[in-house]
Formats: structure tokens, C-alpha cells, sequence
């Protein structure tokens, strides 16, 4: 199994917060992943205000996973639902290259912007096939970037260059 994990504010090198005017707003983020394989779980992270994130297949709307904020008595959000797709099924599988959507969905009953809001999808990923994971180009402006914010990690470690499949890839 590999961690899935994707941000509907992706921008490397850039903090993955985003602002949310007042009512209702939805941030979405086109992705594909690297190679074919079944999510066989979901969770994520969001902040106050938030209501759901799903993740769709873009060419025909369906939705293949979805997550809602959890709230406390107060209503402010304490976590996400997860979702165990692969118990009962093989979970959703999704295609190399294919086109999918990340949507985040916030409701801001505030009258102003909320700052510093986020939408992160994660789960559970197993490949069709471990031999198709593309290998990290240390090299790539992007993975150098990222890598950069991290001060405590060497971008010559070994574990930078364990199998991690990068999902939102442009």
C-alpha cells in the first residue's frame, strides 16, 4: 500500500492554505495519478467551516469518494470521516493519466474572508503494479523546491527516494 494524498491548493514551494470568501465557496483542483491502482481509504484535513471534500472523475461527474468535517458541540470541525472503499469492494480505480477532480467545499457564515483554510484528501492507495511507480527525479524544479521548505530533511537521503506515489501531478 502507498499514502494518496491530495491537495486542492497545490502549488510547490507555496503554503497549501487558501482564503475563503463569506457564504459558500468550492476550491477545485485538477490532478491525475502516476500509475493505476485502487483507493482503498479516505480521510483528510480541513479547518472551521468546512463541509465536505470528494474526489470526481471528471469525464463523466461521478463522485468516487467523499469525506465530511466532523464538529464538535460548538460546531467547530474536530476531524474528517473516513472511508473505508476497499472492505466491502476493491475500492475505486482509478487510471493512469486519467482526469479526476479534487472539490473542497466551505461554507463561511462569517459576513467576512476566512484566512488560512485547507483541503487535503488522504487515503490509501494499492497499484495494479509497483513496477510501473515512476522514480523520484531529484532533479525536478518542483521535488527541489518542496524539499527546500524542509530544512531538517537532505534531499540526498534515502528516504526521499522511497516509493511514494505523487498524486496532483499537472
Amino acid at each position: 500500500l502507498l499514502p494518496f494524498k491530495v491537495d486542492v491548493n497545490n502549488h510547490p514551494g507555496l503554503p497549501d492554505s487558501y482564503d475563503v470568501p463569506p457564504g459558500g465557496s468550492s476550491k477545485v483542483y485538477n490532478f491525475t495519478v502516476a500509475i493505476s491502482g485502487h483507493l482503498l481509504a479516505s480521510g483528510g484535513h480541513m479547518h472551521d467551516h468546512g463541509v465536505e471534500m470528494r474526489i470526481e472523475d471528471v469525464a463523466t461527474g461521478k463522485v468516487l469518494a467523499r469525506v465530511h468535517a466532523l464538529r464538535d458541540a460548538k460546531g467547530d470541525v474536530v476531524g474528517v470521516s473516513r472511508q473505508l472503499l476497499g472492505v466491502l469492494g476493491r475500492g475505486p480505480h482509478l487510471i493512469a493519466g486519467h482526469p479526476y477532480r479534487l472539490v473542497s467545499v466551505y461554507e463561511n457564515k462569517t459576513g467576512r474572508p476566512i484566512e488560512g483554510v485547507m483541503g487535503v484528501f488522504g487515503g490509501l492507495f494499492a497499484p495494479d503494479d509497483y513496477k510501473q511507480l515512476p522514480r523520484v527525479d531529484k532533479t525536478s524544479k518542483d521535488y527541489l523546491t518542496d524539499i527546500s521548505l524542509v530544512p531538517s530533511l537532505d534531499p540526498n537521503s534515502s528516504f526521499l527516494a522511497a516509493p511514494f506515489v505523487s498524486f496532483g501531478l499537472r
